[in-house]
């Protein structure tokens, strides 16, 4: 999943519109760069940093 977000995902236009498969409680989407800001697990810089944010779900 990291190697995809860190490879794929953060390539893509910030303009792309996502929508969440959860309820999170927030709009039902939201471009991808604000996710890219937002998103503590698009902002990851590293795997380490990366797994840290899994284990505060």
């Amino acid at each position: 999943m990291f190697a995809t977000m860190r490879n794929i995902i953060v390539n893509l236009p910030d303009s792309l519109e996502v929508y969440s498969g959860h309820n999170y409680g927030h709009v039902p989407h939201e471009p991808l760069g604000i996710q890219k800001k937002t998103n503590p697990y698009l902002a990851a810089a590293d795997f380490d940093k990366f797994e840290r944010e899994l284990k505060n779900l």
